[in-house]
């Protein structure tokens, strides 16, 4: 079993793009740290497939 090395912080970022239907990608202002970390969990994945 493989496990992932990404880590997701607990940001507010994540909570108030979620709360309007959103991705960090989506959502604005843009937050850079919580975009990089699901850019790094969703490269980690690909590769693992």
């Amino acid at each position: 079993m493989n496990l992932l090395t990404a880590q997701i912080g607990q940001r507010k970022a994540f909570s108030d793009a979620s709360g309007q239907g959103l991705t960090v990608h989506e959502a604005s202002p843009k937050n850079r740290e919580a975009i990089a970390e699901i850019d790094a969990l969703i490269d980690e994945i690909r590769i693992t497939e």
